[in-house]
């Protein structure tokens, strides 16, 4: 069984009540953690009043995350650098975004009426 970010207490797409994990942001990106923003970006954390409409929240599923690049470019996705083997190169979600051919990486898979279990 894989790792799942706990949700409860707040509705779903599928009309479940869950309560989503929240993370912060970047100006107006989301993000794993402060040290994701730029120089000059502004960080709001998850407890800001920023988030005071569910469509400002950042949840799991619109954090976008980076990836670790093996030799033979092949791509595996990560928060940080130390997901990565000594093999591998870290690449910064934002770096991630602009390259062809490069998954799209997020801390979690969004949430629907049929990825819903009994395990929340």
């Amino acid at each position: 069984e894989g790792c799942m970010v706990k949700n409860e207490n707040r509705m779903d797409s599928s009309g479940l009540l869950r309560h989503w994990s929240l993370y912060g942001r970047c100006d107006d990106t989301c993000v794993w953690s402060q040290d994701d923003c730029l120089a000059g970006e502004a960080w709001y954390p998850a407890t800001h009043s920023y988030y005071n409409t569910a469509s400002k929240e950042c949840t799991c599923d619109v954090v976008q995350v980076g990836a670790c690049k093996n030799p033979k470019n092949k791509y595996s996705c990560g928060i940080s650098s130390f997901s990565c083997d000594e093999f591998s190169t870290y690449i910064s979600a934002r770096d991630l975004k602009g390259m062809a051919g490069a998954p799209d990486c997020r801390l979690c898979m969004p949430v629907t009426p049929s990825s819903v279990g009994s395990g929340f």
